[in-house]
């Protein structure tokens, strides 16, 4: 447990200094930046993956949605808005899971590790729990500071309930994303390429970005109910709908539960695959 421990502190250390993370750091900064400069009174605004009929009502519609202001749920409106520019973060989180989480095996610090006694497998877990702490306060904070501007840009009074279930949406993303590196982090512990893996998961996160507007569109115009399977599998299916806050109508407990579940089943597939790949 002690030799797991000091690997944890040195990977900390190291991901805190890493490029990676002044990457990650200068997109949060950029985003938010870019969130802020849109004009509240584009026509249509800003609009990915977006699929439904009514996006100018919190709740019409999927997708990421900008400055399409809902005139009963102004800060509700302002949130969709500081959340339009999540669809750039799946390909940060996708290529910032594997980026950081094979440090050690691109320098053979892995090695190193091991011949201290430190298992991979428990290690293993642990370096990405350490790695991904970054992306979630970033995206966070990138957010929090959009949707300050956009709340006074819209001239809405946002009060206490409005920021809790802002954060409260804000951090769910952020553990939706961490579930994207996760995952990220668990197939390159398979594969052992940082390339494949990459690629592996941004086709995941395309498949699920076309895939699902479409089907859900054709739904709506059948007037059936929303395809579930097995988009909901993925944690780009939740993003979608945190992000143009549909979970209002089924609450974001599902998907914040979904989150943590996933990254769980991540962290135990990578365990497993350095267990049986200890080098």
């Amino acid at each position: 447990m002690t030799a797991v421990g000091g690997v944890v502190a040195a990977q900390a250390r190291k991901i805190c200094s890493s490029r990676a993370v002044v990457t990650v750091a200068s997109i949060a900064v950029a985003l938010a930046a870019l969130t802020m400069t849109s004009p509240a009174d584009a026509n249509g605004g800003p609009m990915f993956m977006m699929a439904g009929g009514a996006p100018e009502v919190i709740g019409g519609a999927i997708g990421f949605i900008g400055n399409v202001i809902d005139g009963d749920a102004v800060a509700a409106s302002a949130a969709r808005t500081a959340f339009v520019y999540t669809v750039l973060w799946i390909p940060v989180a996708a290529v910032y899971g594997v980026a950081a989480f094979s440090l050690d095996f691109g320098c053979g610090a892995a090695r190193v590790s091991k011949a201290r006694g430190a298992s991979l497998g428990a290690s293993g877990c642990a370096r990405m729990l350490a790695s991904f702490v970054p992306l979630a306060l970033f995206y966070v904070a990138a957010c929090s500071a959009s949707f300050a501007f956009k709340a006074a840009q819209y001239g809405a009074a946002a009060g206490l309930s409005d920021w809790t279930g802002f954060l409260f949406a804000a951090c769910t993303n952020a553990l939706l994303l961490c579930s994207v590196a996760a995952w990220s982090a668990a197939i390159y512990a398979v594969v052992r390429g940082t390339f494949g893996a990459a690629i592996i998961q941004l086709g995941l996160a395309v498949i699920v970005l076309l895939g699902y507007p479409s089907a859900y569109g054709s739904a709506v115009a059948a007037s059936s109910a929303d395809p579930i399977f097995p988009w909901c599998l993925s944690p780009v299916f939740h993003l979608m709908n945190v992000s143009s806050l549909c979970a209002q109508g089924t609450g974001l407990l599902a998907p914040a539960v979904y989150s943590v579940a996933s990254c769980a089943l991540a962290f135990a597939v990578a365990g497993v695959a350095l267990r049986i790949r200890e080098v």
